[in-house]
C-alpha cells in the first residue's frame, strides 16, 4: 500500500472541525437541490408518452437523449471536484522527490 500525502509529511494540519461543517452544510444542501430538480423536472421525462412530454413530443428522443446526458452529469460531476483521490495516496514522483522523514 503506497504512503498517503500525510504519512509522507507529518507536519501538515488537520481539517478545522468549523470548515468541515461548512463544506458538509454546502454539499448537503446542493445534493438536496439536485434530488429535487431531478425528482421534479427531469424524472418525468422517463415516462415516454405525449402527456409527459407535452409541446416537446415532437422532438421527444432529442430531449430524452438531453435528459439521459443531463442525469448523467448530474452524477459524474462531483467527482470532479472531489480531491478525496487525488490527496489518498502520494504520487510515484511525490514519493521519490519528498522522502519520509
Amino acid at each position: 500500500m503506497r504512503p498517503t500525502v500525510r504519512q509522507n509529511h507529518p507536519g501538515l494540519p488537520g481539517p478545522h472541525p468549523a470548515r468541515t461543517l461548512s463544506v458538509l452544510l454546502v454539499v448537503a444542501t446542493g445534493l438536496l437541490l439536485v434530488l429535487h430538480f431531478w425528482l421534479s423536472d427531469a424524472l418525468p421525462y422517463f415516462e415516454f408518452t405525449a402527456d409527459s412530454y407535452g409541446r416537446f413530443w415532437a422532438n421527444s428522443g432529442w430531449v430524452l437523449a438531453h435528459v439521459i446526458g443531463g442525469s448523467a452529469a448530474l452524477l459524474m460531476g462531483p467527482f470532479q471536484f472531489w480531491s478525496g483521490p487525488r490527496l489518498g495516496a502520494a504520487s510515484p514522483e511525490t514519493s521519490l522527490t519528498c522522502p519520509a522523514p
